[in-house]
C-alpha cells in the first residue's frame, strides 16, 4: 500500500487498503466488513493505514481527513457525500449517489474522496452508511 501511495496510484491503493483492512479484520473471505469489524478494527493498524494516505497525499485524502470533514457537516450524511464527491445535487437531478465506477483517482478531486473502501460505499444502502458512520465517528482517528 505504501508503494502504490507513494506512486501515486490512488485506485491501486484504495483497492489495497481495502483488501488490507478486511485481512485484519478477518473479513478476508467474505470480501465485506460487518459493523463490528469496524468498531473494533485495530486502532494502530487504523492510525498507520490513514497516516499513510494523509502523508502521500499531502493531507488530501485520508480516513482523519474525512472525520474533520464529517465533523464540519455535523454528521450530516448528505452534506458529507457531496462534500466529498461521493453524491451529486442539483434542482434539476436531485441527491444521488455516485457508483463506484464513478469514483475520482487523482487529486484533482474534492478533498476526503479517498479512500473509498466499502464496496457500496457510493449507493445509498443503509449498512454502507453504518459503516462510514461508525469508522467516521471512532475517537482514535
Amino acid at each position: 500500500m505504501q508503494e502504490l501511495l507513494a506512486a501515486g496510484k490512488w485506485k491501486e491503493a484504495n483497492e489495497e487498503t481495502r483488501i488490507a483492512m478486511l485481512k485484519v479484520a478477518g473479513r478476508s473471505k467474505q470480501g465485506y466488513f460487518e459493523l463490528e469489524n469496524i468498531e473494533n478494527f485495530p486502532s494502530h493498524q487504523l492510525y498507520i493505514i490513514d497516516q499513510l494516505w494523509v502523508v502521500y497525499s499531502k493531507g488530501h485524502f485520508g480516513f482523519s481527513v474525512q472525520k474533520d470533514i464529517w465533523q464540519n457537516v455535523q454528521k450530516d450524511w448528505h452534506k458529507f457525500g457531496i462534500r466529498v464527491k461521493w453524491a451529486e445535487f442539483n434542482e434539476w437531478k436531485d441527491f444521488k449517489w455516485i457508483s463506484s465506477d464513478d469514483l475520482t483517482f487523482n487529486l484533482k478531486v474534492s478533498q476526503g474522496h479517498l479512500p473509498a473502501i466499502f464496496p457500496c460505499i457510493t449507493q445509498s444502502r443503509g449498512f454502507s452508511a453504518n459503516l462510514v458512520w461508525s469508522l467516521l465517528s471512532r475517537q482514535d482517528l
